[in-house]
């Protein structure tokens, strides 16, 4: 990556050991990164640290409800996002 950038992945718990796990993914292949817990208080505070940081910039990714609509249900991935 180039200088300055970091990769911070926040993971919803359900995602941890899965497979799938692209967050995991993207912390070996990607340096510097990094993966945040959600719901792990220590790693709440360190992303809400991260963008409350006005000399940090945020940029959130995620996929449209759209593209959520085809993945599979629960066992093969499915949608883990519990409303948040």
């Amino acid at each position: 990556l180039p200088a300055g950038l970091e990769v911070v992945v926040l993971m919803h718990h359900d995602e941890w050991g899965l497979s799938s796990n692209t967050g995991k993914l993207a912390e070996l292949t990607m340096a510097p990164a990094r993966i945040l817990m959600k719901g792990l208080p220590s790693h709440d505070a360190e992303l809400a640290a991260l963008i409350e940081d006005e000399s940090v910039e945020t940029c959130v990714l995620w996929p449209s409800a759209a593209e959520r609509a085809d993945w599979p249900s629960e066992g093969g991935g499915g949608d883990r996002t519990g409303g948040e």
